[in-house]
């Protein structure tokens, strides 16, 4: 088959969505299906790339002022449907309801090609990273009803939804999408590329350290600074003293994050980079327990690596990590989203909680079976 991704999210871009587009990429074109990307440039000028055994169109773009490691698309409408009616996809899958999204849309219309459309997030989720005063709640809620209006329409063009979650889906049919939604979450896999560092952590004749991760983007919407909060006051416990919080990823909000690091006194707060997907398993294993204190999570990949690891996780009672706590109720321990201190109980009592006795069932999540599903969608798309 030939397959048109389109992102408004990709390469450089770190984010659940850029992995996603990326792995579905590699993945279809292993298996000898035509796939492209259309996806926005970091220049000012529209560029063809082949890669990995697919192509990459971008289009023109520039600094998203908002979130500055996002760039805003600017897409020659005419070159990009000449461009698309030359190579004929068989399909078009939306992953983002953006302007590379409606320019899908408006290509899938004039061309008469089927649109498949991936919901990746909700309105709390884009509100979180617009620069609102605290008081401004009735602009929030108007906000937010515009956000779901336009949702609602554009999702009417889809012939069909993918939705990575319950929480999604259920999120989709409360506010009026009436379009086909199907469940197909991203697959988990162990990775087997070594973390550099993962020895050091190791070692425990070093340093005595427990050593607690949080790996995500450094974004408003992961809701790190509360985290982090709670991490100083779980400080005053003395069974807390050997704990360390190790911050991994990279993002909008890295500068404010090192300057609350400072007001821990305790030293044990410590930001060690972007570690690679290709690295986090290793990552994983060199650690004692991970965290996810996202309020917004619409499927948590990250979360669901750690799982897969072997690891026990703390996670926000919130969103699609309700679900993961379903699946795997010995791997995970959830806290009141917006209660601090219920996450410092978690934070104290989870080293004398007991270690599951079973390996994580992955069933759910395995390549194997969700590969298929995603092409078997592709050719019912294409056969109407």
């Amino acid at each position: 088959m030939n397959i048109l991704l389109i992102s408004d999210s990709y390469h450089p871009v770190v984010s659940g969505v850029t992995h996603v587009v990326s792995s579905y990429a590699k993945q279809l074109a292993g298996m000898g299906h035509t796939v492209t990307i259309l996806a926005v440039n970091t220049r000012f000028r529209t560029c063809i790339e082949h890669t990995n055994g697919y192509t990459v169109y971008r289009t023109a773009g520039f600094k998203n002022s908002i979130r500055p490691d996002v760039y805003i698309p600017v897409p020659h409408i005419s070159h990009i449907l000449t461009y698309v009616q030359r190579n004929k996809p068989d399909c078009i899958h939306i992953h983002s309801p953006g302007i590379l999204g409606l320019t899908g849309i408006y290509i899938g219309h004039m061309l008469n090609i089927p649109i498949i459309a991936t919901s990746h997030g909700i309105p709390s989720f884009i509100i979180n990273y617009l620069p609102l005063v605290p008081f401004s709640r009735p602009f929030l809620r108007v906000l937010k009803y515009l956000i779901w209006r336009y949702i609602r329409w554009f999702f009417q063009f889809a012939d069909l939804i993918l939705a990575p979650s319950q929480f999604i889906k259920r999120g989709l049919r409360a506010n009026g999408v009436t379009r086909r939604i199907a469940i197909l979450p991203m697959w988990i896999e162990n990775t087997t590329e070594s973390w550099p560092k993962s020895q050091k952590l190791q070692d425990k004749n070093k340093h005595p350290f427990i050593d607690f991760l949080y790996i995500g983007r450094l974004d408003p919407d992961k809701n790190i600074p509360f985290l982090m909060r709670a991490w100083m006051k779980s400080k005053a416990y003395p069974e807390n003293a050997r704990n360390r919080l190790l911050i991994a990823g990279r993002g909008s909000n890295q500068r404010q994050l090192r300057k609350l690091a400072h007001r821990d006194t305790s030293n044990s707060i410590s930001f060690i980079g972007f570690i690679p997907y290709t690295q986090s398993t290793s990552l994983f294993a060199s650690v004692a327990y991970v965290m996810t204190p996202g309020l917004n999570e619409t499927q948590s990949i990250t979360t669901l690596q750690a799982i897969k690891a072997g690891k026990q996780v703390i996670i926000a009672k919130r969103g699609a990590l309700i679900e993961i706590a379903r699946r795997f109720p010995g791997y995970t321990v959830m806290y009141k989203s917006k209660d601090i201190l219920d996450l410092v109980h978690c934070i104290t009592t989870i080293a004398s909680r007991p270690k599951p006795s079973k390996k994580p069932d992955f069933s759910f999540y395995d390549k194997k079976r969700i590969v298929p599903l995603l092409v078997s969608f592709y050719a019912d798309a294409a056969r109407r």
